[in-house]
């Protein structure tokens, strides 16, 4: 009697294949349609909402994101206004209230500068935006406009 003895078959573990990684969409535009109202979403806020919400500019990613980087920069806008009203208000109550009052005063004038330094930046960046968008090429404004692409593209088929 012959015994035989099998080896028992092992298959060597083969790594997954890595899951296919999309290119990043591009953002640009050759449609002047586009380009044109672009533009106009810095100039309303009004219309970079009417471009968000209507349905057939849901697959036009370079029109939605000039929209969500607006809208974006509008709510920037007006956070940083109330941030520096609430901190340059208090300071000067601060002033009324307490001794030292030019100490308390000095640095009110110097938050109120300061934030009307960064809205001036931020509406420099306003216009090369705009500029850019009616050429069809996009301008991300540094943290906003990430915001704005994810925003942008995470609902494009």
């Amino acid at each position: 009697m012959s015994t035989e003895q099998t080896e028992p078959t092992t298959f060597a573990q083969q790594p997954a294949p890595a899951p296919a990684q999309s290119a990043p969409m591009q953002i640009t535009s050759d449609d002047s349609c586009s380009c044109f109202q672009s533009f106009f979403t810095y100039m309303s806020i009004l219309f970079a909402l009417m471009v968000v919400c209507v349905k057939r500019n849901k697959t036009n990613v370079y029109l939605r994101f000039n929209a969500f980087q607006a809208i974006y920069m509008v709510l920037v806008v007006l956070a940083v206004n109330v941030i520096v009203c609430i901190l340059a208000g208090g300071l000067m109550l601060m002033m009324m209230v307490m001794e030292g009052g030019f100490m308390w005063m000095v640095l009110s004038g110097f938050v109120y500068f300061a934030g009307t330094i960064f809205l001036l930046v931020l509406s420099v960046m306003s216009i090369i935006a705009m500029i850019k968008a009616y050429s069809g090429s996009p301008f991300k404004i540094p943290v906003i406009g990430n915001m704005a692409e994810k925003s942008a593209t995470k609902y494009v088929r």
